[in-house]
């Protein structure tokens, strides 16, 4: 069949982490790029707009995926998956062709600047 691509964040990918088994078990042609900021950075920005105590103080509890960092490679390989962490949009290009011509399911890794 044809390829899948998800683009997600790294706090998003932990949420549904399994789905990668999944792709694994039947061999699903998902290319999943995970865009990691070490951080669920959403949920800091929601607590920010309605002014939590969280967001008055600048203390926002397990929300930064950090010490320790989640290691996106060991897990893809915990999974199944093949995986591989770029670190350029030229490394990105060829990753994500590679991926596209594998036809096996597939996690790149894309670490992005943290926001605060």
């Amino acid at each position: 069949g044809r390829p899948v691509v998800a683009l997600t964040g790294d706090g998003s990918l932990m949420y549904s982490a399994a789905a990668l088994w999944t792709c694994a078990h039947y061999m699903l042609p998902v290319v999943t790029i995970v865009f990691n900021n070490s951080s669920y950075r959403i949920l800091k920005q929601r607590t920010r707009a309605i002014g939590d105590h969280s967001a008055r103080e600048g203390i926002f509890v397990a929300m930064d995926l950090e010490d320790p960092p989640i290691d996106f490679m060991a897990l893809a390989t915990a999974h199944g998956v093949q995986g591989v962490r770029v670190e350029s949009i030229p490394a990105l290009i060829e990753a994500f062709k590679a991926a596209l011509a594998s036809d096996a399911p597939t996690l790149i890794e894309v670490p992005v600047a943290r926001a605060p």
